[in-house]
């Protein structure tokens, strides 16, 4: 597990609203009403769900857990539009400032009991998604090159090697490290809807790891829990932002974009911890390809809104 960051407790955001924090659905239709650039000189993350994945998903056909039809098009237009609507914002002078790079969660899906799967649906997502970041910056009077992991033919190869995948975005080690833990959640969830028709077991199990109902035996077992996911997102999100100074070093006016494609079992826990404070006792509705933009000043203060409600945190330093 990732250490925790300048604090041996748990962060608690400041939230800076009124009224009491709530789950607010995250929409990919807020994200581009919103859409905007980071002010110069700061960074802005895209943090976004990987795009619709339910089709493929027999383990012995070679497309097990790769995109459902149509969600490599879907993605690469959302971030298309992200891109034109914000910068259509700036002066070509601005836009030409405008630097991105791109990363991705490298986890294939993995489903409680069964083998991983070879394909890495972030990815996927992600190499969809930079194409139309690239197009939409050509358009725009803004050169390819600016997209920082930038390689010839961004906009229409495949560009799955071009995506930084750090471990730190994975979503769940437990499938993967965690072996007695899901066997003991497994046995639990088939227990628990036995008797109820209208519940299955793969529910049941999602639903007690995402509140961390049985906290007490994932920690005998040293399995990571959803807060554990939440103050990993957050280490690898500083550790990205901490090691983007050389882009400002180069250009201190510079306007960085760092889109970051996970899955919902690693944004929706950092969101709910670390953003809206909100707890793990629920789920956070979160539809695939929708996301939220924080915004990050170069003394670390962070800024999001969800559903017009201002957040405000800090991204601490990994220094």
């Amino acid at each position: 597990m990732m250490p925790r960051i300048n604090n041996p407790e748990h962060q608690t955001p400041t939230i800076a609203t009124t009224g009491t924090a709530e789950k607010l659905p995250i929409t990919s239709e807020e994200l581009l009403h919103d859409a905007q650039m980071p002010p110069a000189g700061e960074t802005q993350f895209v943090l976004l769900r990987n795009p619709s994945d339910h089709q493929n998903r027999d383990l012995k056909n070679e497309n097990y857990g790769t995109l459902d039809e149509g969600a490599a098009e879907q993605a690469r237009q959302l971030a298309y539009d992200y891109f034109s609507k914000a910068l259509e914002k700036l002066t070509p002078d601005e836009r030409d400032k405008v630097k991105v790079l791109v990363f991705a969660s490298p986890s294939p899906l993995t489903e409680p009991g069964k083998e991983p799967g070879k394909n890495r649906r972030a990815v996927l997502g992600a190499a969809s998604e930079i194409q139309g970041i690239g197009s939409a910056l050509v358009e725009h009077g803004a050169p390819e090159t600016n997209i920082l992991n930038w390689t010839d033919g961004t906009t229409s190869g495949d560009q799955q090697e071009t995506i930084f995948q750090p471990e730190g975005l994975k979503d769940l080690r437990i499938l993967t490290e965690s072996p007695d833990f899901v066997d003991f959640m497994i046995q639990k969830a088939r227990e628990n809807t036995k008797d109820n028709p209208n519940r299955n077991w793969s529910q049941e199990f999602w639903s007690s790891y995402e509140d961390d109902t049985y906290a007490k035996e994932r920690e005998a077992m040293k399995a990571e829990g959803p807060i554990d996911i939440a103050d990993r997102m957050q280490w690898q999100l500083a550790m990205i932002n901490n090691s983007m100074q050389y882009v400002f070093d180069d250009e201190p006016s510079a306007r960085l974009v760092v889109w970051v494609v996970g899955q919902y079992d690693n944004i929706s826990p950092f969101i709910k911890e670390k953003v809206t404070g909100v707890g793990f006792d629920d789920f956070q509705p979160m539809k695939h390809n929708s996301g939220i933009a924080i915004n990050v000043t170069a003394d670390g203060q962070a800024t999001t809104k969800i559903h017009g409600k201002a957040y405000s945190f800090e991204m601490p330093t990994t220094k």
